[in-house]
């Protein structure tokens, strides 16, 4: 129950990242679910600060994708699903350097986290840059 509460909570950074790196740059955003099942997805191999840095990339690429080719929003959210997914795929195949990436200012930790990871579990902000399940074992 205590993975998949940190797993939920994990998630749920993920997609608030997403959303202000689209909302940043004015990007379409896949479809929630289909976002939700690849940080799922991300989740099972990599710590939260990992998926961001995925996420900064996919965002980074979908933003040049759209300006060469000016492309529609239903291109631009597909092409920033792809790139999300095969940005994971290939950091869990081992095909490139594992990179962590800090919190923003713009996303604090939340008072969930504050509250579950401080106080509950004790893991503080060791939930952020390690794997979940490394720290539940």
């Amino acid at each position: 129950e205590l993975e998949s509460l940190s797993s939920s909570l994990a998630m749920e950074e993920c997609m608030a990242y997403m959303e202000h790196l689209a909302d940043e740059r004015n990007l379409d955003l896949p479809a929630d679910a289909d976002l939700r099942a690849t940080f799922v997805s991300q989740l099972q191999f990599a710590p939260v600060s990992q998926c961001w840095y995925f996420a900064l990339l996919a965002a980074r690429a979908t933003n040049d994708y759209r300006t060469k080719y000016r492309a529609g929003q239903k291109q631009i959210a597909s092409y920033m699903l792809k790139r999300l997914r095969t940005t994971g795929e290939s950091a869990q195949a081992g095909n490139w350097e594992n990179r962590n990436f800090g919190r923003i200012k713009a996303l604090q930790r939340t008072i969930y986290d504050d509250d579950l990871h401080d106080v509950f579990t004790g893991w503080g902000e060791s939930a952020f840059d390690q794997e979940i399940r490394a720290l539940i074992a």
